[in-house]
């Protein structure tokens, strides 16, 4: 065979290849694989974004403890403003930014890290105030950083479970 019947040859075959990719491309086939991401040896569905998973797939019982644990940070902060302010505790603006900011992180990122520092941040103010005074208190945010922790920590779970399927 010479050079010609090699170029010929080459010539029909990619010929073949354009009208299989052409079948392909009418028939639905290749617009279906062409939605489809390459991911770790296999094909992945086009993956969602948190916020979208949260709205779409998270069960109730994480979202009511997400949800539940802001609010009640809030509420929580709410209170800790106002005593603290009665008593002209001007300090107390400290204390009602990190638990705001723990509660946001919480509530909008769905983040882990964020019910983590809260729950350690709960428990530090609690034992200070346990040794400072003799009384319990803030126990309430005890529970919600509890709450917190369990609902980010399950939704990120039930994500991470999606995202590899």
């Amino acid at each position: 065979m010479g050079l010609m019947s090699y170029c010929n040859y080459i010539c029909e075959w990619l010929s073949c290849v354009a009208l299989e990719q052409k079948r392909l491309l009418t028939s639905g086939h290749f617009v279906q694989r062409s939605e489809q991401k390459w991911r770790g040896g296999r094909n992945m569905v086009e993956q969602i974004s948190k916020r979208e998973f949260y709205a779409k797939y998270a069960n109730k019982r994480d979202k009511g403890n997400i949800r539940w644990a802001a609010i009640l940070a809030y509420v929580c902060a709410a209170i800790s403003l106002a005593a603290g302010l009665l008593i002209q505790n001007y300090f107390i603006v400290i204390d009602v930014a990190l638990i705001v900011g723990f509660a946001l992180g919480v509530q909008i990122a769905k983040s882990r890290a964020c019910a983590v520092l809260l729950l350690v941040y709960s428990c530090i103010s609690t034992l200070l105030t346990l040794i400072s005074t003799g009384r319990i208190t803030g126990w309430w945010l005890i529970l919600v950083g509890v709450w917190a922790v369990i609902g980010t920590f399950n939704f990120h779970k039930d994500y991470q479970k999606y995202s590899l399927r």
